[in-house]
């Protein structure tokens, strides 16, 4: 049975560790859940993720990392670079598929962020003279 909407859990720049059913994310902060429509497709994951975690304009989604489920002998998983449209929808199909032997039903993925340098010209141009240089030079001339 296929369904249209998914439970995600949401590492924020968690480690992908070694356990013995494969592959777990392990970090600092606690991960956040949300849900997932099946017809998502790659950058309106991105989106997702970004604004779920609240990240700054600056902060960019640098990768995704599911953690794959495998069924042979129990369930083992396996660490999925998410990098294109077709690597979500087999996310899909493969969590869909193992759904009926996961011991909890939600997708997990890892996701690292990198802050991006901002160019400095435009609108938000800040000069970098201390205000105290033009304050004392505005009091000088009075």
């Amino acid at each position: 049975m296929m369904t249209d909407g998914f439970t995600v859990c949401i590492y924020q720049n968690a480690d992908a560790c070694e356990e013995s059913n494969g592959v777990a994310f392990r970090g600092n902060n606690f991960p956040i859940m949300m849900s997932l429509s099946r017809a998502i497709d790659f950058e309106g994951l991105v989106q997702v993720v970004h604004q779920t975690l609240r990240l700054q304009p600056y902060q960019q989604v640098s990768y995704l990392i599911y953690r794959m489920p495998y069924v042979s002998d129990g369930v083992r998983f396996f660490p999925c670079e998410l990098m294109d449209d077709d690597g979500v929808n087999h996310m899909f199909v493969c969590h869909a598929t193992c759904l009926p032997y996961l011991p909890i039903p939600v997708i997990e993925i890892c996701e690292q962020i990198t802050g991006v340098q901002q160019d400095s010209v435009g609108g938000d141009y800040i000069p970098k003279a201390p205000l105290q240089t033009v304050m004392s030079q505005e009091f000088i001339g009075s």
